[in-house]
């Protein structure tokens, strides 16, 4: 049987965090992440627990840049680890920071330096009206490893045929930041029926 636990079990930390949403104008439809802009750097293990209990794929944490360079440092946690570097958080922050002031509205586009794990990079914000409209980011040249995996299996997994994949581009992981499995496909109809 379980229990409710007592009011003196619960531990309450006052901090500001911001639940954004990336890639839409309408909420609840984007790729969600949390942001906490903070003014101290907690510990790492902080940061982890946080991002967990955030439950998202990933969160940030916005701080004091350690390179002159950047306006911002962002660290990216998911519930388990620290990334280098991921879009759409990465997005959804400079959104936000945009809209909170940090980033200076002017007509057009604003170029800001990010400091993240894969580096120091560039951050475009576009205004209209005083308000923030898209933000690109450039990410770090790619890197590529040859997959050593059974393309049999991995079509199965994926619903799809063998044939399905391009015969010229074979599967491989690739990253500028976190490494993916990129699966070239013959064409957008797949999965073959």
């Amino acid at each position: 049987m379980l229990e409710a636990p007592s009011a003196l079990s619960c531990y309450i930390m006052p901090i500001r965090i911001v639940q954004v949403d990336a890639f839409t104008y309408r909420p609840f439809t984007g790729n969600p992440a949390a942001v906490c802009v903070l003014r101290e750097e907690p510990p790492e293990r902080w940061m982890r627990d946080v991002a967990r209990e955030m439950n998202l794929s990933e969160t940030v944490f916005v701080q004091k840049p350690t390179d002159d360079r950047a306006l911002a440092r962002l660290r990216i946690f998911t519930t388990k680890e620290e990334l280098k570097l991921a879009g759409h958080p990465v997005i959804g922050t400079w959104f936000l920071l945009a809209e909170l002031g940090v980033v200076p509205a002017q007509e057009g586009g604003v170029h800001v330096m990010q400091q993240t794990g894969a580096g120091i990079l560039p951050v475009e914000i576009r205004f209209k009206d005083g308000r923030p409209q898209r933000v690109t980011m450039t990410q770090k040249d790619a890197a590529f490893k040859p997959s050593k995996i059974d393309t049999k299996k991995l079509a199965s997994a994926l619903g799809l045929k063998p044939n399905d994949f391009d015969p010229k581009l074979p599967p491989e992981f690739v990253s500028t930041g976190i490494f993916n499995l990129m699966v070239p496909l013959r064409n957008r109809a797949a999965p073959s029926s």
